[in-house]
């Protein structure tokens, strides 16, 4: 699961990633603990299954770490961002 902080962060330290990866909980199994539709999603038809679901749906969605936005990717940062870090 991708941190909306992440872009800032690249921005401020470029190569130093973190806090972009979440182990624990397994968001599926609690989503059925709550009695909801769970669904790992991989592609866009993948959501056709959850449209006709009676409950609450949790969806899992697989993304590529490289992706920040609909419209911006770490490389796209890397390369048009001449940050210099904020901190030492």
């Amino acid at each position: 699961m991708q941190m909306p902080f992440i872009t800032l962060s690249e921005r401020a330290y470029l190569g130093r990633v973190h806090g972009t990866t979440l182990h624990n909980p397994d968001f599926l199994q609690l989503g059925d603990a709550y009695g909801d539709h769970t669904e790992h999603i991989a592609t866009t038809t993948d959501f056709e299954r959850t449209l006709t679901s009676k409950t609450g749906v949790l969806l899992d969605l697989t993304r590529s770490v490289e992706t920040i936005t609909p419209h911006q990717t770490l490389t796209h940062i890397h390369i048009h961002t001449k940050a210099t870090p904020t901190h030492p």
